[in-house]
């Protein structure tokens, strides 16, 4: 028996407001034949299939012909889990269908009942022979009403609690239902687990619904894997078995990690893990340090005719330097000027008189910068103002290409 994990794909999600649908078509199409090669039995995608709860047309037109696609593939059934990012009720709405087409078993919100997220996959004469408990991102009120003049304290304890109580129940009815046999038991889950690693800036929140971070300990012990998501960084926490398989593509320039998903074969209840790397289909990079560390870098970017995304931190030049010398490397060229710049370099602005002449001379990133100039405002402001400025040219210039 052969489980693929992952989650946290987070279709429709725009890099610094450039579209990744190119990115997400090839991961899709990645999955499919690892599917078919890796001969997987169970594919479980635990949360967060979507950017919003809203996904644009695009993103909607992906998933579902990947669910299409994965009906001629080896793969036995789909486990779809609901995470904070995605509606309930747009997940849930084929569910009836897709659950009867192939099976597709898709759980967008907690069930009435947790015994209800339960679902066996069986063998042709009817036996289990996986056991899955199919937890979506459980949400406060799913757990708890809250108490009039009760304290945030008060609440958070009694979201735990029934969080806790939720999985010990998904678990008693998974116990039920392998009636001691040597047949795995599967949960999923879409929570912070308490030491779980992240990264600054990846649009990942510690602190979800009435609760921050769930310790290990208080999930139930008799499940033989947890495949968890939320957190985009992969990772095991507290045993091998309970995993983050991580999103699969990157989600912020300060995110290094590889990326992967994570096989799960296994051998009566012991689970062999395996993590198969995901080939990161654009080049993010960040650059820092001094000028002339940065320029060949730059140059060689400027020249490629591969898309490469990138961020610039100067240590030696003011803001005004760094746009004129990248400028100048990329000569009006937008394809893979660097999406951020900044500068580390405190600076004291002089404003000059210009003539309309020396305007009409200048690139459209100059005048911005000369701009800021006119304006009192500390580094950290000019630099956020650069970021929005670069995010806005790119944007008009994908709309009109």
């Amino acid at each position: 028996m052969r489980v693929l994990h992952t989650s946290d794909w987070h279709i429709g999600h725009q890099f610094h407001n450039r579209k990744r649908d190119d990115e997400f078509a090839a991961f899709l199409n990645w999955v499919l034949n690892t599917v078919k090669e890796r001969r997987i039995d169970a594919l479980i995608i635990a949360g967060d299939v979507f950017d919003s709860s809203a996904p644009p047309n695009s993103a909607v037109r992906l998933y579902y012909e990947f669910l299409r696609e994965l009906q001629e593939t080896p793969c036995r059934a789909a486990v779809i889990t609901g995470g904070n990012h995605d509606s309930p009720s747009f997940l849930n709405a084929p569910r009836e269908l897709l659950r009867a087409a192939f099976p597709i078993y898709i759980f967008g919100s907690a069930s009435p009942e947790p015994e209800e997220e339960v679902i066996a996959l069986r063998s042709e004469s009817g036996e289990p022979e996986l056991i899955i408990g199919a937890v979506p991102y459980l949400r406060d009120t799913d757990l708890v009403s809250l108490a009039f003049g009760e304290n945030l304290a008060e609440h958070e304890k009694k979201v735990v609690a029934g969080l806790q109580n939720h999985y010990r129940r998904v678990a008693e009815k998974a116990e039920e239902l392998r009636a001691g046999r040597d047949i795995p038991v599967v949960l999923t889950g879409h929570f912070f687990l308490s030491g779980g690693r992240t990264v600054p800036n990846d649009g990942m929140r510690e602190y979800i619904g009435g609760i921050g971070a769930f310790d290990v300990s208080l999930l139930p012990e008799t499940p033989d894997y947890y495949a968890l998501g939320h957190i985009h960084q992969p990772q095991k926490i507290g045993a091998d078995h309970i995993r983050y398989s991580g999103s699969p593509l990157k989600m912020c320039f300060s995110d290094t990690a590889p990326r992967v998903v994570c096989e799960i074969e296994f051998t009566g209840r012991t689970p062999h893990i395996t993590e198969l790397p995901v080939p990161q289909f654009s080049d993010i990079r960040r650059l820092c340090g001094n000028w002339d560390e940065l320029e060949p870098q730059l140059k060689s970017i400027a020249a490629s005719e591969t898309e490469i995304l990138c961020e610039v931190s100067a240590n030696d030049l003011s803001g005004a330097e760094l746009v004129s010398r990248t400028d100048a490397l990329f000569q009006k060229r937008m394809k893979n000027y660097p999406l951020i710049l900044r500068s580390a370099k405190a600076e004291v602005h002089a404003v000059k008189a210009i003539t309309p002449e020396q305007v009409a001379e200048m690139t459209e990133s100059q005048i911005f910068e000369l701009r800021l100039k006119r304006e009192s405002l500390s580094d950290a402001e000019a630099n956020d103002l650069r970021d929005l400025y670069r995010q806005a040219v790119l944007a008009v210039k994908e709309e009109n290409a």
